[in-house]
């Protein structure tokens, strides 16, 4: 039993045992069935869960126990854990320390060399959250970025409030697709109130985030699918991004004010994105991938929209919804 799961052990019944316990210098299972008028075996079990949590101590042999105090407890249940913690931070410490120093002896021995070290590929899972938590706490001035979905959104919320706290600039796009859940509106609220700002567009292909446009982290596969991330350095390629990015902000949705116009502005521009997915011709996973939702729910709204114009054939469905000036300018 680990110390966390021996704490969580002590409920009421064995903490009322525990007061028994004091006041006795040794006792048995025996004697706190007697004491307590309970089974001998729920008064061995409730010993067991005291002995987890350290609140007893064995006396010679037995079964004989003596209680001990809280403080004593809490000293032997947290000093190994604390002991590891601190042990895994120096490790945490030194090895960052020992690579970075690493860091000027490959650029000087690679910078004749190809661009290959611009880039590094971040499988899925720890290495990507370690790469964005250390750009997130080095970052000082600007922080850009996408999200795709509202689980997205939920992930980095706390971060980028910090860093907005921070008076770092912080943009975030999201797509109109969300923007009707209470997540992502508690998203916006609170961004928006520690100071940053957040617009919306019809469609993100992918998510990437922007540091102080030095570094760019972005998706390697479509969507938020867990295919892990690139690191991206190159100055030259970051730069393209990142002129890429104040592109879709600037043709992006800002005007969201209140939580009723942004899910009226979510509505209109969600049926204006499915028209515009009819229009073109893509599969319906496609489609679904590109507004960020789920296949059934696109395929919800598109039979939604093919009742709503009288349409038979998704091809028809396009064109009416075109003739009906749903489709969004160009």
């Amino acid at each position: 039993m680990t110390a966390m799961q021996s704490a969580h052990a002590i409920d009421e019944e064995t903490l009322n045992l525990y007061r028994l316990t004091l006041r006795y210098d040794t006792l048995d299972s025996e004697l706190v069935a007697r004491e307590a008028d309970i089974p001998q075996d729920r008064a061995a079990d409730a010993l067991a869960r005291l002995h987890a949590a350290r609140l007893i101590q064995p006396v010679g042999v037995g079964g004989h126990f003596r209680p001990t105090s809280p403080e004593w407890a809490e000293a032997e249940l947290l000093t190994p854990v604390l002991a590891e913690m601190y042990a895994k931070q120096r490790f945490i410490e030194e090895t960052r320390k020992t690579l970075q120093g690493l860091g000027t002896v490959y650029r000087e021995a690679r910078g004749n060399g190809p661009l290959g070290e611009d880039f590094t590929f971040l499988p899925p899972g720890d290495a990507v959250k370690a790469a964005c938590y250390r750009l997130i706490q080095e970052c000082t001035t600007e922080f850009a970025a996408t999200h795709l979905s509202s689980t997205a959104v939920g992930d980095v919320l706390p971060d980028e409030t910090e860093m907005a706290r921070r008076g770092i600039s912080v943009r975030t796009l999201v797509q109109h697709s969300v923007l009707a859940k209470l997540t992502v509106q508690s998203y916006v609220n609170k961004l928006t109130v520690a100071g940053g700002e957040v617009r919306a567009l019809p469609q993100l292909w992918f998510r990437l985030a922007i540091f102080d446009r030095r570094t760019v982290l972005v998706s390697a596969g479509p969507g938020d699918e867990a295919a892990g991330a690139v690191l991206v350095r190159n100055p030259m390629v970051v730069a393209r991004v990142h002129e890429v990015f104040e592109h879709l902000w600037g043709t992006a949705t800002s005007d969201m004010d209140g939580e009723s116009g942004r899910g009226e502005l979510a509505s209109s521009q969600l049926r204006a994105a499915v028209a515009q997915m009819l229009a073109t011709g893509c599969t319906d996973e496609v489609s679904a991938r590109r507004l960020g939702m789920s296949l059934r729910t696109y395929r919800r709204h598109v039979a939604n929209m093919m009742t709503e114009l009288g349409a038979r054939t998704r091809f028809q469905a396009g064109l009416l919804a075109r003739d009906a000036g749903l489709l969004p300018a160009v």
